[in-house]
């Protein structure tokens, strides 16, 4: 259900919290004792980085990155030599104070004091602790992060800054090049992964600094087809992204998906377990890719803020994974523009047509009054009638319309309201349903209007049927507007729902994080530190694998012990020492062809991170003008694949490739060709 943030909440006061660490853009260089300074020198411009100041410590050096490298090529190149001790970030630390995002507050998911969120008290201490886990890092802009959904609302000022630089994003639905969320899930999905954070402005992401890559294989009304959305997941995984959001799941396990996500063994992918308060483990009730017994694969039931399991949630023991929060979760929403029409209802019913002798009307509710299908009562049964606007409207030029509605229900089985909609005198055309309870609560709903949008003449209707068994109260509707997609952004475009496909996105906020602090870990090693750190919770025993919530500081913890550093330190986004790389001599090259063979003995079956160093000038190969290098490993299938880097010219020297590659208990010997194409 989707729900609009109040202004209110936009007037409250942030709470103090833990330190907050970012980085700021320099590198720290440790030189074991006994390095000449001529030595220094030459291991500083083999790395392309100059001196940026001077440092009263030991055999350190305090520098910069010197033309157009980046930051971590640096720190690769630096760790890579014997005569570094350890490279890290030049670490900002700051006064202890909490982010500044106004709905921080809101967002009990990060950080829940007890506060009232729609109504609902929660229970102090039931989050996934993202204080203690900002201390620890809030991500890097280089991790880029696929949200495999809707599309997203990219000029959102939450969202715009932390949108990939790297990778482009790619419609699958429209095949426009365009990912334009028409729905809003995948807008709020991404703001939970990656809100801009401690920016002054509306809400706090798990990880601050993020590349989102908008991937759209949902449609208007949320839904997709799974050719779309195998090929969203090979899109990113064939682009280097190593993390993907697919809050989104089917019935039917479908060969095309599982296929994909085996295919791409390198990149975790972070699901949702579904809203249909089932045991996904139980025959006929699975849910995929959830269900998928991969271990790249993470399933994610959704906790309320009591830290119970939401009555809505699905879970299985086996198949899902850990739970988080999602329920009442609030983020960035698309901006609309000025109402084609709306009504509050507190003058009335002048803007409809009722049904003859139908009873719809209005009733008071709190302070105004709702627009009801049975006003003061009990509808009666059997019934079948509407109420219509009495004039068009004009959703001319527009895209993305949607109705939006609040709504209370209370229908007997088989009753329930209709919305449907006409253009230019055309047949109503069903948009919406709504059946069964809201267990009292006030809903806020959207709906889709598809190809009506951009339509001259449009008519709106509530249609509502009971067929002949038990009465009820039946609906209480208030608050309706039909609007278009345009609109300037500003404070009040932000959404409150609730569902497991909120839930998954702060499990992959975090992996985020982890991926930037200890970029050596493998997605397995990723999803295993998240798992490992989880919070032990007793509603959740018998529920979910690890009987966990999520846990920012204690997966970050597990993840500095996956990395062989110990426990985690404050320490920004950067990454930690990792394991020192084999470094292997080029051969020289086949005539003609530019081929290079390189033997090398991996500590694991795949090239993780290559690094190409010119070592001296002058000397080995000579005028190779590349665009660039292909690196591939051959080998058993499962145990081979290609990274492709791009270069600009590259002139006469002996080139140098570096493979930096986690640990593994076998030794592999492996052939590598690296071919330099002109």
């Amino acid at each position: 259900m989707r729900r609009t943030v109040p202004i209110a909440a936009l007037l409250a006061l942030v709470a103090a919290g833990p330190a907050m660490a970012g980085t700021s853009g320099e590198l720290v260089v440790r030189f074991d004792p006994g390095t000449t300074a001529r030595e220094r020198a030459d291991v500083l411009a083999a790395a392309g980085v100059v001196p940026a100041g001077a440092v009263g410590l030991p055999s350190t050096e305090v520098v910069a990155v010197d033309g157009d490298g980046t930051r971590r090529e640096a720190l690769d190149a630096l760790r890579a030599r014997p005569e570094v001790r350890w490279a890290e970030p030049n670490v900002v630390y700051r006064a202890l104070e909490a982010p500044d995002d106004p709905l921080l507050p809101r967002q009990w998911a990060l950080r829940n004091t007890g506060q009232d969120v729609e109504g609902v008290a929660g229970t102090a201490g039931a989050d996934i602790g993202a204080a203690a886990g900002w201390d620890l890092g809030t991500g890097d802009a280089a991790v880029n992060v696929a949200v495999v959904d809707s599309g997203i609302s990219a000029g959102h000022p939450d969202l715009a800054p932390n949108i990939s630089a790297t990778v482009p994003a790619t419609d699958l639905v429209d095949r426009d090049g365009q990912p334009t969320d028409l729905d809003g899930h995948g807008t709020l999905v991404s703001g939970i992964v990656g809100a801009r954070g401690d920016d002054g402005f509306g809400t706090a992401g798990v990880a601050w600094h993020v590349g989102l890559v908008p991937v759209r294989v949902l449609d208007d009304a949320g839904g997709g087809r799974s050719v779309d959305i195998a090929e969203g997941f090979r899109y990113a995984a064939q682009r280097g992204v190593r993390l993907v959001n697919a809050s989104l799941g089917g019935g039917t396990n479908a060969a095309v998906i599982s296929d994909a996500i085996a295919a791409s063994p390198g990149t975790l992918f972070v699901v949702a377990a579904g809203n249909d308060g089932a045991n996904v483990d139980s025959p006929g009730n699975g849910i995929y890719p959830c269900g998928l017994a991969l271990d790249n694969v993470l399933c994610v039931a959704s906790t309320d803020a009591t830290d119970h399991l939401a009555p809505s949630s699905s879970w299985g023991p086996v198949s899902v994974d850990l739970a988080a929060p999602g329920e009442n979760i609030t983020g960035p929403a698309p901006a609309y523009r000025e109402p084609a029409f709306s009504d509050d209802f507190e003058s009335g019913l002048d803007g409809w047509v009722v049904s003859a002798g139908a009873p719809w009307g209005t009733e008071a509710v709190g302070a105004g009054t709702a627009l009801a299908d049975s006003p003061g009562g009990r509808y009666d049964t059997p019934r079948s009638d509407a109420i219509t606007t009495a004039a068009p409207f004009s959703l001319a030029g527009g895209t993305g319309c949607r109705l939006f509605l609040t709504m209370r229900l209370e229908t007997a089985a088989g009753d329930g309201l209709i919305a449907e909609v006409s253009a230019n005198g055309g047949p109503w055309t069903p948009v919406g349903s709504y059946s069964g309870s809201s267990e009292g609560r006030t809903e806020r709903l959207s709906e889709s209007l598809g190809s009506m949008s951009g339509a001259a003449s449009v008519r709106l209707r509530l249609r509502f049927l009971s067929t002949g068994g038990e009465r009820a109260d039946g609906a209480s509707i208030d608050d309706l507007s039909v609007a278009c997609l345009g609109g300037p952004y500003d404070a009040n475009d932000f959404v409150t729902e609730s569902g497991t496909s909120f839930s998954a996105p702060h499990v992959t906020g975090v992996a985020a994080v982890i991926m930037s602090r200890y970029p050596q870990l493998t997605a397995q090693q990723v999803k295993q530190a998240i798992l490992t750190g989880t919070d032990r919770i007793p509603a959740l025993a018998g529920r979910v694998a690890t009987g966990g919530r999520l846990s920012f500081p204690g997966a970050m913890q597990a993840a500095a012990r996956l990395a062989g550093g110990g426990a985690a330190t404050p320490g920004g986004g950067g990454g930690t020492a990792a394991t020192r790389p084999g470094t292997f001599r080029l051969r020289p090259p086949v005539r003609r062809s530019g081929v290079w063979t390189v033997d090398a003995v991996l500590s694991r079956p795949a090239v993780v991170r290559t690094v190409f160093e010119r070592r001296r000038p002058g000397t080995g190969v000579r005028g190779i003008r590349a665009r660039w290098i292909v690196v591939r490993t051959d080998g058993p299938r499962s145990r081979s694949g290609t990274v492709r880097i791009r270069l600009g010219r590259l002139g006469p020297g002996v080139y140098r490739v570096t493979l930096r590659l986690p640990q593994e208990r076998r030794v592999l010997r492996r052939t590598l060709t690296v071919r330099a194409r002109r």
